[in-house]
């Protein structure tokens, strides 16, 4: 059961980040910055969760500590591209 629950949330992952891609393609045009910006922040998000996964494989993490990791990583990098997207506004 707990390799099913970790080869969804993987590939719920890689839906996440093919979708932000082909969003953030789509607006390619109006804003070349914020483009790049957007496409290595998904890019960080996804390979950042994959390592917390490797982590819990090789050191036996706990389901909590890496809900834990998960949550805060993504927290914190919606928190900049809140901050982003605001700026952006401001212009």
């Amino acid at each position: 059961m707990r390799t099913f629950t970790e080869v969804v949330v993987l590939l719920t992952l890689l839906g996440t980040y093919i979708g932000i891609s082909l969003l953030v393609y789509k607006r390619k045009r109006t804003n070349p910055f914020f483009y790049s910006i957007y496409f290595y922040l998904a890019t960080s998000v996804i390979l950042i969760c994959l390592v917390i996964f490797w982590l819990q494989l090789r050191f036996g993490l706990t389901d909590k500590q890496v809900g834990g990791l998960l949550i805060s990583v993504v927290a914190f990098f919606l928190l900049i591209y809140g901050l982003l997207k605001t700026k952006q506004k401001d212009r």
